[in-house]
């Protein structure tokens, strides 16, 4: 069959992918990624569990004069690199923390090697963080009856628990 007769006939030139099929370079793409999703999701509790743990075990009184709180780890999906948040009780402390954390990364990075079996122990990035803070500030401003007005007027002559005291 020669060129001038597959094109009268529509079909395709050899070796052309089929347009109206996915690849399947993009389905192992999008299975790759939802399988490190799965897995890094994981793998994020686990250091967060694991570095609390190690957490009471560190003697550095910079770290141990405050209350510290893991509130989220994230991890790169090469596992190389985990940012870990960290938030203080006592704000007034808490750049005094995050140096002390820094200072004991690399023994908190061996131990966590050491406990956990991972192909690469990720390099430990802590940051300060303030969501428990703005969610007491937004949980506040939602209590305030000056701020935030009822969405039914007849509720408006209610008392609030402030004003009857």
């Amino acid at each position: 069959m020669s060129t001038e007769s597959l094109k009268q006939t529509g079909a395709p030139p050899l070796g052309a992918p089929k347009e109206d099929a996915p690849s399947n370079r993009r389905r192992l793409e999008s299975w790759q990624a939802s399988l490190v999703g799965l897995v890094g999701g994981r793998i994020n509790e686990e250091i967060q569990r694991e570095l609390s743990s190690l957490f009471r075990t560190l003697k550095d009184p910079r770290v141990q004069s405050g209350m510290v709180t893991i509130t989220h780890v994230d991890t790169t999906s090469d596992l190389r690199y985990s940012r870990i948040y960290v938030s203080v009780l006592e704000k007034s402390l808490e750049k005094d923390v995050i140096r002390g954390l820094k200072s004991a990364a690399g023994y908190l990075r061996r131990e966590l090697g050491a406990n956990m079996s991972l192909r690469y122990t990720p390099e430990l990035q802590f940051i300060a963080d303030d969501s428990i803070e703005y969610g007491a500030h937004i949980l506040e401003m939602l209590r305030d009856p000056r701020v935030v007005k009822p969405a039914n007027p007849e509720n408006e002559t209610l008392n609030t628990e402030d004003e009857q005291e």
